[in-house]
């Protein structure tokens, strides 16, 4: 059984239309007959015969069979014109034609598109170096940032604790029953090594990366 498609490919039916003065059409026609291949088909109704071959039917079968695949006797004997099968056979070669071209733009394509998703991931690759660097300065300015923060809060700490001290022994001063407060001295030492801890940090992190790296960190860290 031949396929609809056999002689022109559907893609191309479009560029290759067949007007309605070249369609031969055929009522309740009724034939049994051999093609060149030897293939019978066997009490088939014919509906139309149109630039490229015969369509036919039978129940819920169907196909067109080329021109050049009928004799020429059996063509005659349908009344359609002999000249069609070279017709159909210049049409099959620029259906050809239309369909080499249409695959190797689309072979072309599909390269093209392996081509840019190969370029995108060597981009890829190539900036990985690049990303860890900037994923390791930003831990180490979180971590600066951090201290930094531990640090102010500390010192916070530390001035109410002295102002409320302060208060508290001045409060009391006559009073000898009242305990004398002070502040632990180690206290302020803590935050004097975290400001020292924080100086080296900050001057380990200007040592690893350069201006132009801070500058995109400082960027990516608004406010900070």
């Amino acid at each position: 059984m031949e396929n609809l498609a056999v002689c022109l490919p559907l893609a191309v039916l479009s560029a290759l239309a067949v007007h309605a003065s070249d369609t031969i059409e055929f009522t309740n026609r009724v034939e049994t007959f051999t093609n060149l291949q030897g293939q019978v088909f066997s009490q088939v109704m014919l509906i139309r015969g149109d630039l490229d071959g015969v369509v036919w039917r039978k129940e819920a079968s169907g196909g067109r069979i080329c021109f050049t695949n009928l004799s020429l006797g059996f063509m005659a004997y349908l009344g359609i014109p002999t000249n069609r099968v070279q017709i159909a056979r210049t049409r099959a070669a620029q259906s050809a034609q239309e369909h080499s071209r249409f695959m190797a733009e689309r072979q072309a394509g599909a390269a093209a598109d392996l081509a840019a998703r190969e370029q995108a991931r060597k981009l890829w690759l190539a900036g990985a170096p690049d990303r860890e660097l900037l994923t390791n300065l930003q831990k180490d300015l979180a971590a600066i940032n951090l201290l930094q923060s531990q640090i102010n809060e500390a010192k916070a700490k530390l001035r109410w604790a002295k102002a409320i001290i302060s208060d508290f022994n001045s409060a009391n001063k006559r009073n000898d029953y009242a305990p004398h407060a002070y502040v632990k001295q180690t206290e302020q030492v803590k935050i004097e090594e975290a400001q020292t801890r924080l100086q080296t940090m900050r001057q380990e992190f200007n040592r690893k990366y350069t201006l132009e790296q801070r500058n995109r960190a400082a960027a990516l860290n608004p406010g900070r």
